[in-house]
């Protein structure tokens, strides 16, 4: 069981991103999936009220929040196969679930790509033998993993210039 010292509904980003900067405080999603280990932690930061599901339109952009759905996005029809942390692969930084996606789609690792914002993420696709390429969110890339990078973009529309 784990326990935390506080809850808090963090009303704007620039909170949730203030409060995260604290250890141990550690962020709630629209699921919690934590070892279960018993220990205590710092500050429960919930942002279910920062409508990150939503999709937002006008004329002159889209904003997709970070929790949105592949559904809600209708892009499920563009992936042939999906492969997930919750089929019993290792979890970043182990390059498994990399290897398990090049296996099923019958390409060899150092043909693929992997677009990441997480360094364990670039340290798993490293591991695998693929072409990382960062896009850093909150995070950006440490001198221990700029080595490993094959690219690093600020945004998906640099990232697609390599394609």
């Amino acid at each position: 069981m784990f326990y935390y010292n506080q809850y808090v509904r963090a009303q704007s980003l620039d909170e949730a991103y203030e409060l995260y900067q604290k250890k141990p405080n550690f962020v709630l999603g629209g699921m919690l999936w934590l070892k279960m280990k018993n220990k205590t932690l710092g500050t429960a930061i919930d942002l279910c009220d920062l409508g990150l599901d939503q999709i937002y339109e006008d004329e002159n952009e889209f904003r997709i929040g970070a929790y949105a759905t592949l559904r809600q996005i209708d892009v499920l029809r563009f992936f042939d196969i999906f492969v997930c942390g919750d089929m019993g692969l290792k979890s970043k930084p182990a390059p498994d679930i990399f290897l398990a996606c090049a296996d099923k789609m019958g390409l060899v690792p150092a043909d693929c790509f992997v677009l990441e914002d997480s360094i364990n993420g670039i340290k798993a696709a490293h591991a695998a033998g693929m072409k990382p390429v960062m896009i850093p969110d909150m995070i950006a890339p440490t001198e221990e993993i700029m080595p490993m990078l094959y690219a690093l973009k600020p945004s998906l529309v640099e990232a697609a210039e390599l394609f």
